[in-house]
């Protein structure tokens, strides 16, 4: 889901994106789903704030990571901006 309306500049509007329109979708098509785990990935690796450079790159400086740092989940540094937006958002959901 692209949001053409999104200033990807204002970290706190990217923020607020991901953390209530992006999980909120993310949630309704999971619905869609059998396996919780593999939708979940599907989903996210689909998002065009994970797949496209430049809004991954404010995805992942809106929550503050950097190039070198290291995943949470598999304690690797991150390869790619696209990395860092899939670690973000895939967050962001489970915590909610």
């Amino acid at each position: 889901m692209k949001n053409l309306n999104l200033d990807y500049e204002n970290q706190y509007a990217v923020r607020n994106h991901i953390n209530t329109i992006v999980c909120d979708q993310i949630s309704e098509d999971l619905k869609n789903y059998d396996d919780y785990q593999d939708g979940l990935y599907e989903i996210i690796n689909g998002l065009s704030d994970v797949i496209y450079n430049y809004q991954a790159q404010k995805v992942a400086e809106a929550f503050g990571l950097s190039p070198f740092d290291h995943s949470e989940s598999t304690g690797e540094r991150y390869n790619s901006y696209n990395e860092m937006a899939f670690d973000v958002i895939y967050n962001a959901y489970n915590e909610k």
